[in-house]
């Protein structure tokens, strides 16, 4: 339910990161990094990272805003959030080798926590995706490390013990964690088995660590164990085949511990991967690709039978998701993927020359929940008895989507000095829930254009302007809204009294995602519309010598259709307000001061609640910012610095905090 429209007001960030390592890489490289950057093998191996890849990118990446990013052991296991210029983290992508690994629910996080070691580049793409990419924003794509030429190895031991921890747990305010523990090793392997036919390349990780949590003296557990393996099959000159196979166990503490009164419980991830590619280069230059991919994941969380919890909602969060146990809850999520490209060689049309791309990848998505047992819960708000709320038991639900995807790029040399870059995409997406009663289908063109202009020969300077429209992923987590199985709850007043006991007066609300055996309650709007955003890119880029890359360019976007549940049985007219001083920052001064509205249930509708996942009207979001980018890359300095400024506006629902 929506009460406001503030305004997200001045999101400034400025970060500058300077690297120097001392082993050999290529001096004068010409590559051009997306917006965004791209860390090569050489500084994947050498940049700080405690290990974990999101380390990496928040520290080395100007424009990316992390939540929960690993930097030492505060959330080993726990996929962390990114997100760059204003857009949802719940929209990131994560490709391994072209292939999507993001995990399909809607936490835009992977299914893999992914490492360090196991990558030959990262490109971290904030704008100017590829068009067999599709990503509303923001993308990190995966190349894998290939075997080498001779048999290499490396091991890596880590940690940080206890005495060099700092211990400060009466500070005021309390620290929102601390650190107790830290250890990690890192192996890998790699090289030929056949040379020149056949090799393979092996990585393997390891992290335990330990931490204390605002307010709390029990050390809180995390651990993270995978392997990953990569063969390289080259029967002969023209082909080249990989295999790559990986899995994954992450232990960590179940978020809403607290809340359900077990310090000690957690949350088990096991994921499995495994993933082939067959590039073929023909004798006339022609490049084609087929590939095939499937990744697994199972959830647990050692929860032990309650019947009843008390939930301080300004430190546990919402209380739906306390009780189902998180925005990804117990279950499994599985995506898997089929298809190929094309890249004919030597293409003339007109005396201009034209670098092709056509692709095509049919997908599938799964997400199975768990049977949620009933629960009683009470909710405090800063400790005042507030609301309890009675989940009913829920069965399995099963949510799948399954998805089609056509492009063709073109890369146009219309003069010496001028290329121009077209791309379309077409996408076809129908989701739908198992005991659902409305399924979600979407056609869509998703256009793409850009012109380069090499404008001096002096220091290399080239400017360029883009567009693109990138639509949004089905996240399957949505389609739980008009589900039978899934799980639905009643709402009443309450007063502190025992929980156990009841007696809380009428139901002041009736809650889903499921219907609770009534389909006019809880639902899908059947026409439902996909949500995608516009973006354009106007910039400069200089190369003043072949090792040093600068940019400045300026960022506009455009979000529309946005999802949203709207409780169409309680409008806005359900509500009676009342108006709350606000003095604002300047208590001194009246200028800042307000009038804020508070909204309050009239009686009347108590009980009238029905649910629709629709496109709310006007509901859009708008990014416009700028950014300065320099990159030098010589033979032992690895030198990136950047500037961001932005603002975003759009609407936003429980806007409250977590202390965690």
């Amino acid at each position: 339910m929506r009460f406001l429209r503030p305004l997200e007001l001045a999101a400034l960030a400025v970060l500058a990161s300077a690297t120097a390592y001392a082993q050999s890489q290529a001096v004068g490289t010409t590559d051009r990094p997306p917006l965004g950057s791209v860390l090569t093998v050489d500084a994947l191996a050498n940049l700080p990272s405690s290990s974990s890849l999101y380390s990496l990118i928040d520290a080395s990446v100007p424009e990316v805003v992390g939540d929960r990013i690993d930097t030492g052991g505060l959330t080993t296991g726990d996929s962390g959030r990114l997100g760059a210029r204003g857009t949802t983290w719940t929209q990131a992508t994560f490709t391994l080798n072209g292939v999507d690994i993001t995990a399909p629910g809607g936490s835009g996080t992977p299914l893999l926590v992914p490492g360090v070691d196991a990558w030959e580049r990262v490109d971290v793409a904030t704008g100017l995706l590829p068009v067999e990419v599709n990503s509303p924003g923001f993308a990190v794509l995966l190349r894998p490390r290939p075997p080498s030429a001779v048999w290499t190895g490396t091991l890596n031991f880590m940690g940080s013990p206890v005495g060099l921890n700092a211990h400060n747990d009466e500070a005021n305010p309390p620290p929102i964690s601390r650190l107790d523990t830290w250890a990690n090793v890192d192996a890998s392997a790699g090289g030929p088995i056949t040379p020149g036919r056949l090799g393979l390349f092996l990585t393997a990780t390891g992290t335990r660590s330990s931490r204390f949590d605002r307010g709390s003296t029990v050390s809180a557990r995390s651990s993270l164990g995978s392997v990953f393996g990569h063969l390289v099959f080259t029967p002969s000159s023209a082909d080249h085949v990989g295999i790559m196979v990986g899995a994954q166990h992450a232990s960590y503490p179940f978020e809403s511990r607290v809340a359900w009164g077990q310090p000690d419980a957690s949350t088990d991830d096991t994921t499995g991967h495994v993933q082939v590619r067959w590039d073929r280069l023909t004798a006339k230059g022609t490049t084609w690709s087929v590939f095939g991919s499937l990744t697994g994941r199972n959830r647990t969380q050692d929860l032990a039978a309650t019947s009843t919890i008390t939930v301080e909602r300004l430190r546990d969060g919402p209380v739906p998701l306390v009780a189902q146990g998180g925005v990804t809850g117990p279950g499994g999520e599985r995506v898997w993927s089929v298809g190929g490209q094309l890249r004919p060689a030597g293409v003339t049309s007109g005396g201009r020359q034209h670098t092709l791309l056509l692709g095509a990848e049919v997908g599938g998505a799964s997400e199975r929940r768990d049977p949620m047992a009933a629960i009683r819960i009470g909710e405090l708000v800063n400790g005042l008895p507030a609301r309890a709320w009675d989940f009913s038991a829920s069965t399995k639900s099963s949510w799948h989507s399954n998805s089609l995807a056509l492009y063709a790029g073109d890369n146009i040399d219309l003069t010496s000095r001028v290329h121009v870059d077209l791309g379309l995409r077409f996408e076809a997406i129908n989701g739908s829930a198992e005991t659902g009663t409305t399924s979600v289908s979407w056609l869509d063109l998703l256009p793409r254009a850009g012109v380069r202009w090499d404008m001096f020969d002096k220091w290399h300077i080239t400017s360029l302007i883009s567009y693109g429209r990138y639509g949004y992923r089905l996240p399957l987590g949505d389609l739980a809204w008009g589900d039978a199985s899934a799980p639905v709850g009643n709402v009443f007043r309450w007063t502190g009294t025992p929980l156990a006991a009841g007696g809380f007066g009428p139901v002041v609300q009736r809650y889903g995602p499921g219907t609770g055996g009534d389909p006019n309650f809880s639902a899908i709007d059947p026409n439902l519309r996909r949500p995608h955003m516009d973006d354009i890119t106007l910039g400069l880029e200089s190369r003043p010598r072949p090792s040093v890359l600068l940019r400045l360019v300026g960022v506009a976007r455009l979000e529309r259709n946005m999802l949203g549940v709207v409780n169409t049985g309680a409008p806005i007219s359900s509500y009676s307000t009342i108006l709350v001083p606000d003095p604002g920052v300047d208590l001194l001064q009246p200028g800042d001061d307000k009038q804020i509205p508070v909204y309050n249930r009239l009686p009347s509708t108590f009980g009238a609640d029905r649910y629709q996942l629709t496109n709310p009207a006007d509901d859009q979001a708008t990014f416009a910012g700028v950014e300065a980018f320099g990159q030098v890359r010589r033979e032992r300095l690895y030198f990136v610095m950047g500037f961001t400024a932005g603002r975003s506006e759009g609407i936003a629902a429980s806007r409250g905090f977590l202390a965690t």
